[in-house]
């Protein structure tokens, strides 16, 4: 048996006798995780994957309509791409394999807009069973290629052909409601209905002050982010990310959306050392990346900002206009660095937001060598192209407007 199989295991891998006890445990827990992903794999029949280790979802639902009508409305949204339907998931692309009265086979490619704008292919297996209360439906979606976590790509690749207008999808021919019994994804995937279907509002833009746990320092500057999606007004495909790791130093690092929806993306983070293409996803007010960190958008600052004079010859920080600045809120605000990532740059990136609601990026260049003298094009915000002087903490423009910079925070008492 397998217990009996598992004092084993240790010499069969060639690990030291007296190492058994420890990495036995550790042994134990892997095989749980395999088995369970095993008992996952048998809960529907599945399509299959070539590749060894995919993530997938299966799902049990009962539909309040015939299985006829079930067949018919997915048919329909597949058949329909484009024009009467699309897929709300990063608009991938499905296509019918095979089909007969009670069983489905499609595959779902995923397109250049997906994470890192590559290809994915997902199989995807429906079986219906007509029953006395309406329609049984038995679902799974397998990865094709190599992969673990699937930010919910799978559940949705199943849901997002049934889903009716109660769930914020859109019917073709047919609109039912379908209770989910039981989904269950893999080790490493997820089943996050909200995934499904992130087609942001203006309210739900990008844009905004982050925190970052892995450094955020509360009461501190530590830690926050300051992104935008738009170039002033006008939405785009680039992001751009103002922030600060410590406090003190201010670096700048870009990414860009890989969906329709703006809500799928990848950031650069090799100025900084970090991965090339770390792909995330923002829904609700949250960056979740691959690895599994989570930045939290602030509706207000948590905190009351304090001027501090001074503070070196780097200008990078966190500013606020006078002529916008409102406190409390993020409206005046502005974060400013001269770094790509870690490296001094001749170019200065501003990311800010006049009413604490939109989050613009400008650009500026140093005219002197010293970085102390600068140059901002404000011109995409209807504005001139502004010198500056950086000095005691200041941006201060020539028409006298002065950018005071916050070096940390106190309670928020007020």
């Amino acid at each position: 048996s397998l217990l009996e199989a598992l004092p084993k295991l240790p010499v069969l891998f060639g690990i030291r006798p007296a190492a058994n006890a420890s990495c036995l445990a550790a042994m134990a827990k892997r095989l749980v995780v395999v088995l369970v992903s095993a008992t996952i794999a048998l809960a529907s029949k599945c399509p299959g994957s070539a590749a060894f280790i995919h993530a997938s979802c299966s799902v049990q639902a009962d539909s309040a309509t015939s299985c006829d009508n079930v067949m018919e409305e997915m048919k329909a949204r597949i058949e329909g791409q484009y024009k009467a339907w699309h897929d709300p998931h990063n608009n991938g692309t499905y296509k019918i394999l095979s089909e007969d009265k009670t069983e489905l086979l499609v595959t779902r490619t995923s397109g250049a807009k997906s994470f890192g704008g590559k290809t994915y292919t997902d199989k995807v297996l429906f079986e219906l069973s007509q029953s006395a209360d309406g329609c049984s439906v038995s679902a799974c979606s397998e990865s094709q290629g190599t992969s673990v976590g699937d930010f919910s790509t799978n559940y949705c690749n199943i849901r997002n052909l049934y889903c009716g207008s109660a769930e914020g999808c859109k019917p073709i021919k047919h609109d039912f409601s379908t209770k989910e019994s039981s989904v269950l994804p893999s080790v490493g995937a997820s089943k996050d209905a909200s995934m499904c279907a992130p087609v942001l509002g203006a309210k739900d833009d990008i844009g905004g002050v982050f925190t970052d746990p892995n450094h955020y320092k509360p009461g501190t500057l530590a830690g926050v982010r300051m992104i935008s999606g738009n170039r002033v007004n006008a939405p785009s495909s680039d992001i751009t990310l103002v922030g600060s790791d410590d406090g003190e130093t201010f670096w700048t690092l870009h990414g860009t959306f890989t969906s329709a929806a703006r809500s799928a993306l990848v950031i650069d983070f090799s100025p900084k050392g970090g991965p090339a293409g770390l792909m995330g996803a923002y829904v609700g007010g949250r960056i979740t990346f691959q690895d599994g960190n989570q930045w939290s958008k602030l509706a207000a600052p948590e905190a009351a900002l304090v001027t501090v004079q001074g503070g070196g010859v780097d200008l990078g920080g966190f500013y606020t206009d006078p002529n916008h600045y409102k406190q409390g809120t993020f409206a005046g605000t502005r974060m400013v660095s001269g770094l790509q990532g870690d490296a001094p740059s001749e170019s200065v990136m501003l990311v800010g937001s006049d009413d604490g609601a939109a989050f613009w990026t400008i650009l500026g260049h140093f005219t002197s060598e010293a970085h102390d003298a600068l140059e901002i094009d404000f011109s995409p915000k209807g504005g001139p192209k502004l010198a500056a002087t950086f000095a005691d903490g200041r941006i201060t423009f020539a028409d006298g407007n002065a950018w005071p910079r916050h070096g940390h925070l106190l309670d928020f008492t007020l």
